[in-house]
């Protein structure tokens, strides 16, 4: 589950998955599954921003 402290966890690091595991090495506050759900629904809001998205791809990031 994505929680606003894993949200700003990612910030933090600028999505610098390599430089949050270099500092934080032994920490249990996010998991690589975490930090690549965060930026897979970054990258696809950014597809529907763009006004790129299909109609079924914003209902299926919705369910998301």
């Amino acid at each position: 589950m994505i929680t606003l402290d894993k949200l700003k966890i990612y910030k933090n690091y600028g999505g610098d998955v390599d430089g949050w595991i270099r500092m934080n090495a032994n920490s249990k506050d996010i998991t690589d599954e975490d930090w690549y759900l965060i930026l897979s629904l970054l990258q696809d809001l950014f597809i529907v921003k763009s006004g790129l998205a299909a109609e079924a791809f914003i209902l299926k990031l919705d369910n998301k």
